[in-house]
């Protein structure tokens, strides 16, 4: 990690002004980008200037594009700075301080209390420094830590910085505990380094790990007559962001989540947090479509199961398939069908079917379509007489396959690789992916002992009830 404090200095050592100021505004950039990688830096042609800002920070991935204004400053007196701030504070601003803060304990408390008040994040190297080290793991309080220079206020020099992420990490583990007293002393500081709309939405991180500990929402410690669900942008922040490996956090923060929803967020592609986020809420994220179609080879894929976004639908891939998800049928309109797609023999379907049961199938040789079911809807896969019926046919293809998933009636049309479920029914993607995807598609042995896996683990899962809804409650934006 860069020393960010000697960097500077060097850069500052530099004879000739244009290329000291280059390299000054070089290494505070790259320091930024070790907090928050997200943000976009732009500079401008000022430097140390009274009024205009020396970079313009921004994340244009966040819907709302929040952008922030930092000052680089020479002066080390809290007391300077402080009385700099009212003017300075029409934009959220950043000062950076080109070196550590001196001063005695009295001005720099000042200077918290005044930067705070204009909603001034003030900081220098050493701040900085420690930032960039909280923010270099991958939990979910580390992903807080990197959203300081979005939404955070007050002095974070060393000390405040120390205290900030000491009290991130301390408040996720407490709540992963139930401990009521430190994490309520962790959200406190919290709520001192952070503007409001941040520091709700780490009360809505902090409770979802509470609930996912086991412990009663009635024993949450931080009240407030709104508890946020996290927001579209924060659900795009948090999946485009570094890997968190927490199921029990993506399990509770998922609790609103819908396939739509999802979708309509700007994210595209497998980022890794996707997968930890979908895999984790498997049994209550619904679909009642699904179309498998036939992909190229994926180069580093082989074996292996990837969830993703394309074509604003949730999918999951294979080496050489997709699994497309929507809410509608008509959402798979832009799926476009397989031109070659191979027959499928009753005898393929059975081996797929495994467990599943299947309670009617529509065979056809090329010149007559025959249903098949029984009278009171049991499985008819193993059946002598359907055997008889496919001797008589002369070895059919089945064209339609009907199951019954968890008390739930899915329907399979084979040669369009499509799986249905009744107009009403809101299948989980466990039973309408877990039952259907096989036996649409022909999963290879490494694939379906990973298949089986993560819906063997979701089946396990345990609800939560993290963020209740009553009248005139908070709801979520969905992005249009």
């Amino acid at each position: 990690m860069t020393d960010v404090a000697a960097e500077i200095e060097l850069a500052l050592a530099i004879t000739r002004t244009s290329e000291s100021t280059a390299a000054v505004k070089r290494a505070v950039l790259r320091s930024i980008h070790e907090v928050d990688d997200r943000a976009s830096i732009e500079t401008t042609e000022y430097f140390n200037h009274s009024f205009a800002p020396d970079l313009v920070l921004s994340w244009p991935l966040l819907p709302k594009k929040p952008e922030r204004y930092v000052f680089l400053r020479f002066n080390e007196d809290p007391q300077w700075i402080a009385d700099e701030l009212p003017r300075l504070s029409n934009r959220r601003p950043i000062v950076y301080g080109l070196r550590p803060l001196r001063g005695e304990l009295g001005p720099r408390t000042h200077l918290d209390d005044e930067s705070q008040l204009q909603q001034t994040l003030v900081t220098d190297p050493t701040g900085v420094a420690v930032l960039a080290e909280s923010a270099s793991g991958s939990g979910i309080d580390s992903y807080v830590t990197r959203t300081v220079f979005q939404g955070g206020r007050g002095l974070v020099d060393e000390s405040g910085a120390s205290a900030v992420s000491g009290a991130i990490a301390d408040g996720f583990d407490a709540a992963r505990s139930g401990d009521a007293g430190r994490t309520e002393v962790a959200a406190a500081t919290v709520e001192h380094f952070f503007d409001s709309q941040h520091n709700t939405r780490v009360v809505g991180f902090l409770r979802a790990m509470w609930l996912a500990s086991g412990a009663s929402p009635n024993d949450f410690p931080i009240k407030s007559s709104i508890v946020q669900d996290p927001g579209d942008d924060a659900f795009e922040y948090l999946l485009g962001g570094e890997e968190i490996d927490d199921r029990t956090f993506w399990r509770a923060i998922g609790e609103r989540l819908t396939l739509q929803r999802l979708t309509r967020l700007g994210i595209s592609g497998s980022p890794p947090n996707l997968s930890r986020l979908v895999e984790a809420n498997l049994d209550h994220l619904w679909a009642r479509a699904c179309k498998v179609v036939a992909d190229q080879p994926r180069l580093g894929e082989s074996g292996g199961l990837v969830w993703r976004i394309a074509h604003q639908l949730l999918g999951l891939s294979g080496e050489n398939f997709t699994a497309y998800l929507a809410q509608e049928v008509g959402e798979l309109s832009s799926i476009r069908s397989d031109a070659n797609v191979e027959s499928v023999s009753l005898s393929e379907l059975r081996r797929r079917a495994r467990s599943t049961q299947v309670e009617s199938v529509e065979l056809s040789n090329g010149e007559r379509v025959v249903v098949y079911r029984t009278e009171n809807e049991g499985d008819v896969a193993g059946d002598d007489q359907l055997a008889y019926l496919e001797g008589a046919l002369g070895s059919p293809e089945v064209r339609r396959a009907s199951l019954r998933v968890e008390d739930r009636h899915l329907e399979i049309d084979l040669p369009n690789r499509t799986i249905t479920a009744h107009t009403s029914a809101q299948p989980p993607l466990t039973a309408i992916l877990g039952s259907g995807l096989p036996i649409a598609w022909s999963l290879t042995d490494e694939q379906l002992s990973l298949f089986d896996a993560m819906m063997a683990l979701a089946m396990h899962e345990h609800s939560f009830d993290l963020f209740p809804t009553a009248t005139g409650e908070y709801e979520p934006d969905v992005l249009a």
